[in-house]
């Protein structure tokens, strides 16, 4: 934890609002909660707390059995563990209502799972992503899952479909058809999956025939859409960051604040980004481990204490994850789950039981 000179900023009222926006383009499936990156960098305690308490019924993403240990604590719903399970060094699977995901050509993770649980046959979902179903693969694929889903030690609960959001609208639709494809050929198989997940929300749109059971939403969620997937919602930001003026070098007209590359500020930004001071854009031209030099030539008055925004809305000016992202040559999805780590986060709008991050 870092002084109060910075700090992360949470908007739990606009989660909750984007969340409630999301349902009609999402067509009223079960929601599967991507909280990786604890959740975005907001906190995944206080983002399950609050969004459990606001609606029932949600899943959960998780990257391990660690955290899902932790995040069954403040939510009785199904939580599904990203990585499956490492077959080498299987980690403890005793938790109730809590599932990995393990892809269709991995034969190791089931027997490690069967061997690990003590609460029963074992039970986890099958993987399978759109690159597995391309014509030469297809029929590999569909014999493979069907060899996982008739062995004896274990019970396949659902099927979950990963589709990459960052392809052009065409190839989304030839996706789609390929993933109802493998369910008329797992049919005529006798394979028949009572739950099927898709983690490409945004493709619920092609699914006239209702395939998909769940839904899964991250970035959408905290108001990161990029692909511009659901460009008819306002999805509202709910994630910034702030600092304050530690020193004003009158004699260079800059000012210094207290963070640097060690809270996630990318050197390559030099000269390109600017963070806000009272309400103006200022240039970032030093960015050092702990501290950084601002330029403030044109801002009248700056003094120490005044608040700065390294990512957020000042008067009429915003700083943006995809500014950062852009001057840095990433993608946004890696500035929010890096930025500001270290630093503690306030919360608006905060449910009045609500845990601490």
């Amino acid at each position: 934890m870092k002084s109060d000179n910075a700090w992360r900023e949470i908007d739990l009222d606009g989660l909750r609002k984007n969340l409630n926006n999301l349902k009609t383009p999402l067509k009223n499936r079960i929601l599967l909660i991507d909280v990786r990156g604890d959740a975005r960098n907001h906190g995944a305690d206080a983002v399950v707390f609050d969004l459990d308490r606001l609606e029932k019924g949600l899943w959960y993403y998780v990257s391990d059995y660690n955290e899902a240990a932790n995040l069954r604590k403040y939510t009785e719903s199904p939580i599904l563990v990203s990585r499956g399970i490492n077959p080498i060094y299987p980690p403890n699977v005793d938790i109730e209502n809590v599932y990995p995901v393990i892809d269709f050509s991995n034969k190791m993770a089931p027997k490690a799972l069967a061997k690990k649980t003590k609460l029963g046959k074992a039970s986890a979902y099958l993987r399978v992503d759109n690159m597995d179903l391309g014509p030469e693969s297809f029929n590999n694929t569909v014999e493979l899952i069907n060899q996982q889903v008739n062995q004896t030690y274990i019970s396949y609960l659902g099927l979950y479909m990963g589709l990459s959001p960052l392809l052009d609208q065409e190839i989304k639709e030839e996706n789609y058809k390929r993933y109802s494809n493998l369910l008329d050929a797992l049919k005529r198989k006798g394979v028949h999956f009572e739950t099927k997940i898709l983690d490409a929300g945004h493709i619920i749109s092609y699914d006239e025939e209702r395939l998909i059971d769940v839904a899964k939403i991250g970035n959408e969620l905290f108001g990161l859409d990029e692909e511009k997937i659901f460009k008819d919602i306002d999805l509202k930001r709910t994630w910034g960051m702030k600092t304050m003026v530690i020193e004003v070098l009158s004699k260079t007209n800059d000012a210094r604040i207290p963070i640097g590359y060690s809270d996630g500020l990318n050197t390559k930004c030099c000269d390109k980004l600017s963070v806000l001071i009272k309400g103006k854009k200022s240039k970032l031209s030093g960015i050092m481990m702990n501290e950084s030099i601002c330029d403030i030539s044109g801002i009248s008055d700056v003094r120490s204490g005044d608040e700065v925004v390294i990512v957020g809305r000042q008067g009429d000016e915003i700083i943006t994850f995809e500014d950062h992202a852009e001057c840095g040559g990433t993608i946004s999805d890696e500035i929010l789950t890096n930025l500001g780590l270290k630093l503690d986060a306030y919360y608006s709008n905060r449910n009045s039981e609500s845990v601490d991050a």
